[in-house]
């Protein structure tokens, strides 16, 4: 194929599969079998087979082991495409470095109205067009190694495409646009990868996702070699007849994608719904174990209470017992009713019951037997702690611990009547 760019002068691309040299050689090969004779056809034949494997390994194989004249760009796994490099982060790094300085001496000679580069490696180019299910728009840019014609050419394609309204409208709308520049390692290894050798030239590249293939796949979807890049309208509508070329695909991997992003915000849904009913579950069944917990407390508090209040009753029981048993040993003490005389005390006593009980007593008789003739009558019943003995007419009142007083001394001889007095009911009484 042979073309002129911008009155140029003629330049003839290489023929993709060897075709014409050795048709050319056939021709002459036959010429001379017509002339020498048949002895020369074994070594014509060699000969043109020899040229045949050179030119396909000039020409073909490359075509095929990089690009394969649109199958898939080859890559190895875990390298970066066209460079075998395999430090990913670094090589990114150094990618962005060197297309920010592509992008900033661009702006310094032609100004900041331009379609927008991308700032990175290759791989984050096409990582980038993977967001918005854009193709890779490639401009190879052959720099410092341009000879004259092909520093004219970049200049002009600079000031009319990558300049122009139109074409940066494009790219922002459906590419990436990242630049192979030649003089950097990367861009001459993708520049021989889709064979564009010279810039400036551009290649839209797409990974399988846009092409019905495997999604890590990468392929060259058209080629602008300089002949073809001159007037940004002709480059336009090629890139625009790509697009509508690969849209059925386009519109089919958005509608997988977002069947897929659909799926993915269903299953977080579902994965939410599942978390939250698990956390009430479980705050459910931390609150009935909380439950059991304090009811099995509160059982094992009531229990003890109740073995408290057992106990309690118990040794109540067993003091009531024991004081009942004084009292009776109390009553068995008591010395004999002696009979009336002048030396004899008349005693009446009102219990707190009502029962009225009545004894005589020695005047030297002492208070405290009194004391225990009241408990002694009050032993069955044992409603009686500590009691006192109170006289009305005069008022007296009369404690245990006057139990060393006799009758006549505390002035209960020859008769008294006496009330018996709940102490400990009085102290109630007082203390409310």
């Amino acid at each position: 194929e042979t073309g002129t760019d911008r009155g140029g002068p003629a330049r003839r691309e290489p023929a993709p599969g060897g075709a014409q040299p050795q048709s050319r050689l056939r021709a002459l090969l036959s010429r001379l079998s017509s002339t020498f004779g048949s002895w020369l056809l074994p070594l014509g034949h060699l000969l043109v087979g020899t040229l045949g494997f050179v030119a396909r390994l000039l020409f073909v194989t490359p075509f095929r082991l990089l690009l394969g004249g649109d199958p898939a760009l080859p890559r190895r796994p875990g390298t970066v495409l066209g460079t075998g490099l395999r430090d990913r982060e670094t090589l990114d790094a150094i990618a962005s470095a060197e297309a920010a300085a592509f992008r900033d001496a661009f702006e310094e000679r032609y100004g900041g109205e331009h379609a927008p580069f991308h700032v990175g490696s290759l791989q984050q180019a096409i990582d980038a067009a993977k967001v918005d299910l854009r193709f890779v728009l490639v401009h190879v840019h052959s720099g410092a190694r341009a000879g004259p014609e092909g520093q004219e050419l970049t200049e002009a394609f600079a000031r009319e495409v990558l300049s122009s309204p139109l074409f940066a409208a494009l790219v922002e709308q459906a590419f990436v646009l990242w630049v192979a520049n030649t003089d950097t390692r990367e861009g001459a290894a993708l520049a021989r990868s889709i064979g564009l050798r010279d810039g400036p030239a551009l290649a839209v590249v797409a990974y399988g996702e846009l092409t019905g293939g495997d999604r890590a796949e990468l392929r060259v979807l058209e080629r602008l070699p300089s002949q073809r890049c001159g007037v940004a309208e002709e480059v336009v509508n090629r890139l625009v007849a790509v697009v509508g070329r690969y849209e059925p695909m386009v519109t089919a991997a958005k509608a997988e994608r977002s069947e897929r992003e659909m799926t993915r915000l269903l299953r977080e849904e579902q994965e939410q719904e599942f978390q939250a009913a698990l956390a009430a579950d479980q705050a459910r069944e931390r609150e009935e174990e909380a439950a059991k917990k304090r009811d099995a407390e509160a059982e094992a508090e009531r229990q003890a209470m109740e073995a408290r209040v057992a106990e309690e009753a118990a040794r109540a029981e067993a003091e009531a017992e024991r004081q009942i048993e004084a009292r009776r040993r109390k009553a068995d003490t008591l010395p004999a009713e002696p009979e009336a005389g002048p030396d004899v005390s008349r005693i009446l006593v009102r219990m707190p019951h009502g029962q009225r009980i009545t004894r005589r007593w020695h005047k030297a008789a002492l208070v405290q037997l009194l004391f225990d003739w009241v408990h002694s009558v009050d032993a069955e019943g044992g409603h009686l702690g500590d009691v006192g003995l109170v006289s009305h007419y005069p008022r007296r009142a009369f404690s245990e611990e006057d139990g060393a007083l006799t009758l006549e001394e505390a002035g209960l001889h020859p008769e008294a009547t006496l009330f018996v007095q709940d102490l400990h009911s009085e102290e109630e009484e007082e203390e409310e």
